[in-house]
């Protein structure tokens, strides 16, 4: 196996592997769950390179959310009630994702 670091592939497993080793520290190091979401928010939020950025946990109905954490435009937004489920972007997601009990 060639691996030079001009191969695109090579970049990219790269930044992967650099992308999950931030994540496997971001969660060793933080002890507090609302931490732990702001920060991971933000780093999706830049692996991205995105502007906004949304993250729902979810009781087992699915129907609440228990902790929400989003960025908009730089701005952070964090709900951390028991609420309900109204909007179809959201709706959309919880239908469509996998879930790791």
């Amino acid at each position: 196996m060639n691996t030079k670091n001009y191969l695109t592939p090579t970049k990219r497993y790269k930044f992967l592997i650099s992308s999950l080793h931030s994540v496997y520290r971001l969660i060793n190091s933080t002890f507090e769950l609302y931490d732990l979401i702001i920060r991971l928010t933000k780093l999706i939020t830049q692996v991205f390179s995105a502007e906004d950025c949304l993250i729902l946990m979810v009781d087992s109905s699915k129907k609440y959310s228990t902790l929400k954490c989003e960025i908009r435009k730089g701005k952070k937004f964090v709900y951390d009630k028991k609420t309900w489920i109204s909007s179809r972007f959201e709706k959309r997601i919880i239908k469509n994702l996998s879930m790791i009990c």
